[in-house]
């Protein structure tokens, strides 16, 4: 009996992991790059931009 709840237990969290972990959806869409923030996270040069409604980060061009 022990055993048999402890497989239980064990499948209920492992399910609920896989549950929460497929439910993340942690990308900005966006339709133009000023739809994305504007924080470049740290990185010097660089900016973030809309490609395929997604915001992505890019290396800004020299002018």
């Amino acid at each position: 009996m022990p055993l048999l709840l402890k497989f239980v237990y064990v499948m209920v969290l492992f399910l609920s992991l896989f549950f929460i972990s497929t439910n993340v959806d942690g990308a900005d869409e966006c339709i133009t790059d000023s739809d994305c923030p504007q924080d470049n996270f740290g990185f010097a040069g660089y900016g973030t931009i809309c490609v395929d409604k997604t915001c992505m980060l890019s290396k800004i061009k020299d002018p």
